[in-house]
């Protein structure tokens, strides 16, 4: 069993060597993390560095960016803190057809969903943390706003490609 914030789930088989399902749709890989207590991207490193970790792209660098700020976007602090977790290396393999937060810290999440595949036989993409990073970064540079109270704000979607192949897959930064 595992935790992700308040929720118990059933870690299953291995779909993809080294990595585990959190829940019938979503599978996070193991290559020097394992899931810990909330919230869900916190990474137990153990004896990993993760400032000397290899970082995982698995999506081209190349992506799209919508602004979608509002006055409820989420805070850049939460989505800096999102960030600075998923430093290191780490891969979320995800199923095709369905939208999956990855990660989340305070009022910033991300998620993903696939909107084509070129391939009959895939049933599952992969995200890397370093598209995250780089795509949170991105986003926070191109589309943050201060709020009337003075907060910082960043809300936003966009599309890139994944592997396996040129899975055309949408992201989301959302509270």
């Amino acid at each position: 069993l595992g935790k992700a914030g308040d929720e118990i789930f059933r870690i299953g088989f291995d779909i993809v060597p080294g990595s585990y399902q959190v829940d019938e749709n979503t599978w996070f890989s193991n290559r020097t993390w394992h899931l810990v207590d909330s919230p869900n991207t916190d990474i137990d490193r153990g004896n990993n560095d993760a400032a000397f970790a290899p970082r995982v792209d698995d999506c081209r660098d190349e992506s799209t960016y919508e602004n979608e700020w509002s006055n409820s976007s989420p805070l850049v602090a939460d989505c800096w803190q999102i960030y600075n977790n998923i430093e290191g290396d780490g891969t979320w393999t995800v199923a095709i057809n369905f939208h999956r937060e990855l990660v989340n810290y305070g009022t910033c999440a991300f998620g993903v969903r696939s909107i084509r595949t070129n391939h009959i036989t895939t049933v599952f993409y992969y995200v890397g943390n370093d598209d995250i990073r780089l795509t949170i970064d991105s986003a926070i540079e191109q589309m943050a706003k201060t709020d009337a109270a003075g907060s910082n704000r960043v809300g936003g979607e966009g599309r890139f490609e994944c592997q396996p192949g040129t899975q055309l897959i949408n992201w989301g930064i959302y509270h």
